[in-house]
């Protein structure tokens, strides 16, 4: 039976270090279609308003802290053998796309 969603405590610390609006928080601790929290990329964005096209400011791999996701910093470096490979999950889930900042007028790509 699986548990109730909570917020790990590494998306918790990241959203107070990044001082992301509650909007933002509940973007990023959003468990994932598959209700499972998994290892993913957190994709920053700048919103332009006139033209609302977004401008990639950078990511972040967010660790889900699973010790039976290979991904993660949590799973067990003794995990399988010759005999017994580790099946562990191996895939990220889906990224979170965050709007940090909006700014008026177009972007750059947009012809002025």
């Amino acid at each position: 039976q699986r548990q109730p969603f909570s917020c790990p405590a590494t998306l918790r610390a990241f959203c107070k270090i990044q001082n992301l609006t509650s909007v933002a928080r509940l973007l990023v601790c959003s468990p994932t279609a598959a209700d499972e929290v998994m290892c993913f990329r957190q994709l920053r964005f700048t919103k332009n308003l006139t033209c609302g096209h977004l401008s990639f400011q950078g990511d972040t791999y967010i660790d889900c802290l699973g010790e039976d996701c290979k991904l993660s910093s949590s799973h067990p470096a003794t995990c399988g053998s010759s005999a017994r490979p580790c099946n562990c999950r191996r895939y990220y889930g889906q990224p979170q796309r965050l709007i940090t900042q909006e700014r008026p007028g177009i972007c750059s790509q947009c012809p002025h």
